[in-house]
């Protein structure tokens, strides 16, 4: 786990990459198997599907876990939330994440998408409707700080609605949905290649022998579609929701020593500077400030921190879950895609926590 996760206003938990396998025991794993079978109870046949033609439905799978952090209309959105939404019709696979599992450096959270072929739609249908659902187990709750999934599954053909709700600590339930588990995990993941209304996060350190250092945060749309943004100088509503974006010093450890962070706040927005920014496709919003490190002037020092000199590490971080504190016009919803409509088009509005890489610099 990298040093900046150990900060107060954020927490470790359960993401993306563990909704499948971080929640089946090796216990509940089912042996290798011949290739040609019968699936067993409650299983969900992985043999291609029969060819036909495709029916039209709607998918959606949630994922929620951590601190509740903001409230969009009925939706709570936790520090990670992960929402699927796969529409037959429009062919696609669309992710909403807001937050990487591990806190993993230079990967974006936002909006990303999928296209899906008529076999790809065909596999997923098969695989849900094939599953025997009143004969699984009953989803008992283990760890209750694990992430909680939600499934609903709309046919558009007038058939009723699949709806189930589960702890990722349901083990035996879990581990009777499998297959679909993996067919459903692997729907999730396709869509991160993807990115069309995401924002990444770069630390950047001016190199320099004497003297101040000049540091930036840059905040980078890496999609195709606009992003809308509050500047991370204007302070949080809540005190306890911490600042929006930071940027985290350490000389650099030996070993496999784990680095001390400083935390640099950012500076104060200038009067009369806009405090949302549409980012078009590709755009940023970049943020410096010069700082003697040698001085503890402008450092919120961490007690246990060494001095700044030599060797140093610098990341950003930034964390907004509440969204922009003003809405642009057509910004869109939170699941940009929408249950039957034609998609809309307009700024999207990201919400969620990311991380830099580390740069490296010379106190």
């Amino acid at each position: 786990m990298s040093g900046p996760t150990r900060r107060e206003f954020l927490s470790i938990g359960v993401g993306l990459a563990s909704l499948a396998i971080g929640c089946r025991s090796e216990q509940s794993e089912t042996p290798p198997e011949p290739a040609k079978r019968e699936p067993a109870e409650g299983e969900v046949n992985l043999d291609p599907p029969t060819p036909g033609p495709l029916r039209p439905y709607r998918l959606d799978f949630r994922s929620a876990g951590g601190h509740a952090m903001a409230s969009d209309g009925s939706l709570t959105v936790h520090e990670w939330t992960s929402w699927l939404r796969v529409r037959s019709d429009e062919r696609v696979a669309e992710l909403i994440l807001t937050r990487h599992s591990g806190d993993l450096v230079d990967r974006p959270v936002g909006r990303f998408r999928h296209a899906l072929d008529d076999a790809g739609l065909l596999e997923l249908q098969q695989a849900i409707e094939s599953t025997k659902w009143a004969a699984l187990p009953k989803p008992l709750i283990g760890d209750p700080t694990t992430n909680w999934l939600t499934l609903d599954y709309v046919p558009g053909t007038g058939e009723p609605t699949i709806h189930h709700e589960f702890s990722a600590s349901a083990h035996e339930f879990i581990a009777a949905l499998g297959p679909l588990m993996d067919r459903l995990n692997a729907s999730m993941t396709a869509p991160l290649a993807n990115p069309i209304a995401a924002l990444a996060v770069v630390a950047e350190a001016a190199s320099g022998k004497s003297g101040p250092r000049r540091l930036t945060l840059r905040l980078r749309n890496v999609g195709t579609e606009p992003i809308v943004i509050t500047d991370p100088r204007v302070p949080a509503t809540l005190a306890e929701a911490g600042p929006r974006a930071l940027l985290l010093v350490a000389a650099q450890p030996s070993g496999y020593q784990m680095p001390s962070w400083t935390t640099i706040d950012l500076p104060a927005l200038p009067a009369g500077q806009p405090e949302v920014h549409v980012l078009a496709g590709g755009g940023e919003l970049a943020i410096s400030l010069d700082l003697n490190l040698s001085s503890p002037s402008g450092l919120r020092q961490n007690l246990s921190s060494p001095s700044l000199a030599g060797p140093c590490l610098l990341q950003a971080v930034w964390q907004d879950y509440a969204g922009p504190i003003r809405a642009e016009p057509d910004q869109l919803p939170f699941m940009a895609l929408p249950e039957s409509a034609t998609s809309a088009t307009g700024p999207y509005p990201v919400r969620g926590a990311a991380f830099s890489s580390y740069a490296s610099f010379d106190a």
